[in-house]
């Protein structure tokens, strides 16, 4: 198996270029060894491969490296879709729960080496925003025990690298803080 043969192979979602970057990040730290990928929010819209499509792009690395892919979120309507378009596989697993909660009781040692942060839309007026930065830290918080010092977490909806405006507003500079 060759990391290029997973990233020319890519689907189209939209987000094909930083899908691909983090392919190479996975592989760099992982190689093709099984880890467990948890993302927060999924698919809302199956018609839209701009919205939430993570998912599709999780379960490819999973098969390629028998890894597992825990998709978690909180609209049971979400998850359908995710389903539909994901199709079934025994590698990715569906849980319909707040992703605070479902990451505050995950049990330990279950190791997280990949967390993608989806969850709680960074739209609206400045209090839905704010509301959203809050959110992405206690998830990220929630995650800590569950954390290796090689994990990789990605933060959707990042929009100034160097203010990190957007939902990592709060959680990066955290994170950061903790090296």
């Amino acid at each position: 198996m060759n990391i290029l043969d997973l990233i020319n192979t890519n689907p189209i979602t939209g987000r094909a270029t930083s899908q691909n970057f983090v392919y190479r990040e996975l592989f760099r730290r992982f190689d093709f060894n099984s880890i467990n990928i948890v993302e927060t929010g999924c698919i809302r819209n199956p018609k839209d491969s701009c919205d939430g499509w993570g998912t599709v792009l999780w379960k490819r690395w999973a098969d390629k490296s028998n890894s597992f892919v825990y998709s978690v979120d909180n609209n049971s309507q979400h998850l359908f879709n995710c389903m539909s378009v994901v199709k079934h596989s025994p590698r990715v697993f569906y849980i319909h729960n707040d992703s605070i909660e479902f990451l505050k009781n995950l049990p330990f040692p279950f190791f997280i080496q990949f967390l993608f942060l989806d969850s709680y839309d960074y739209a609206g007026d400045e209090n839905n925003k704010k509301l959203a930065t809050e959110h992405q830290l206690k998830e990220v918080q929630a995650a800590e025990k569950n954390l290796q010092e090689n994990s990789l977490i990605l933060i959707d909806d990042i929009f100034n690298t160097t203010s990190f405006q957007g939902k990592g507003e709060l959680a990066i500079p955290y994170l950061l803080k903790k090296n």
